[in-house]
């Protein structure tokens, strides 16, 4: 009897020796191979900007802090899903609203967001196990009321709505390496992606605890530095 397995990693060698190139390198973190791998993810992704991070949860929090929203902000977010889109609202200080999910969808409800978008700078959703959302009418409301949208795209690399990736429509979006997802970052890993340089500027500075790290894509310094 041949056993079929849900999910689960698969790694050849070619992910090994990418593995021991690192370890060889003199340079463990924000090295070349880490160079090479946020220019191919954006490349793919088909934004300007990728920053490799920790987690996906550490890619949600940095996403919301670029923002620069005044403390006590409203951001919208879906009241069924993962903590890491409700945590760092909570966490920087801001003040969530809680819409319903789309039975039908499993995704964040857009009539409930579209009543009470009014009331908030920001909003942050996932596209639940990899189903995109409905990302045209979610930009028309957030152009209506100005709303900053961060994308978390940790269940869906590669998925695509109307045939653009997501995670290419908002303002920032993120995603997750970890062994459940697409990509397999030994247990962990993260990315930030964005067209707005200043946001993964500001990003990168926060992610080397403001010191001003270099990097290809950028010949300046950040606007704030982050102690």
């Amino acid at each position: 009897m041949k056993i079929i397995k849900f999910a689960g990693i698969k790694q050849g060698w070619a992910e090994v020796w990418a593995v021991l190139k690192v370890l060889l390198s003199s340079q463990h973190a924000s090295d070349k191979e880490c160079d090479l791998l946020e220019r191919e993810f954006a490349r793919f992704i088909g934004v300007k900007y990728a920053l490799t991070l920790n987690s996906g949860s550490s890619a949600n929090l940095l996403a919301l802090e670029v923002l620069d929203l005044p403390k006590g902000s409203k951001v919208i977010t879906s009241a069924c899903g993962f903590p890491a889109t409700l945590a760092p609202i909570l966490h920087l200080g801001f003040e969530p609203i809680l819409v319903d999910y789309d039975l039908q969808t499993q995704n964040i409800d857009l009539d409930q967001v579209e009543e009470v978008a009014s009331k908030a700078e920001a909003i942050i959703f996932a596209h639940t196990m990899g189903n995109p959302v409905d990302m045209d009418r979610m930009m028309k409301i957030a152009r209506k009321y100005r709303l900053k949208v961060i994308e978390d795209c940790c269940e869906a690399v590669g998925s695509k709505f109307d045939g653009r990736y997501v995670g290419t429509f908002g303002n920032l979006a993120t995603y997750s390496f970890y062994p459940t997802h697409q990509i397999n970052g030994l247990g962990g890993g993260g990315m930030l992606v964005s067209n707005n340089p200043e946001y993964v500027r500001e990003a990168r500075s926060m992610r080397n605890w403001g010191k001003l790290a270099t990097s290809p894509y950028f010949s300046r310094a950040p606007k704030r530095i982050h102690n």
